[in-house]
């Protein structure tokens, strides 16, 4: 029964932060690193970190689809790029996993995704990533490089 309620309180978090921009608490750092995989096609391992930076503990609640990303056209900084694509892990079938983790202050949480192929979601050229970390109703978007998707 607890963790029935856990997976419905997580699939509301999910549903009402969708499409937002917001970040997590001020305590919470975000760091994303995709590592290339193959080339031709563009085939990539997703790996976004939230790290509690205050003094006191925090739990954080995910669930199994909880890492998507973001690909902008290719520009001299971020405010320039164009969403070209958007992978919301939420909008595929997918467990429903309810996750949590106490961080203590310091301590790191490692969520995953992938391989993720971007080959054939836009047109080749290069492009930025942002990794979107999906926790207790907050989206946090992280830059995670540039790539040239063939």
């Amino acid at each position: 029964m607890i963790t029935f309620r856990l997976i419905a309180l997580f699939c509301l978090g999910l549903s009402a932060c969708r499409g937002t921009g917001m970040t997590g608490p001020e305590q919470l750092a975000y760091t994303a690193v995709a590592k290339i995989i193959s080339e031709s096609p563009t085939r990539l391992q997703l790996t976004g970190t939230i790290r509690n930076n205050g003094p006191e503990s925090f739990t954080v609640h995910t669930g199994a689809c909880s890492v998507g990303y973001r690909l902008y056209s290719h520009s001299a900084s971020m405010a320039e790029g164009s969403l070209a694509y958007e992978f919301k892990p939420f909008d595929r079938p997918c467990i429903l996993i309810a996750l949590s983790k106490t961080l203590k202050p310091g301590e790191e949480y490692v969520m995953t995704s992938g391989p993720v192929e971007l080959s054939g979601q836009v047109a080749p050229g290069k492009y930025q990533l942002r990794v979107t970390l999906y926790h207790d109703g907050i989206v946090a978007e992280v830059p995670a490089g540039e790539f040239d998707i063939r």
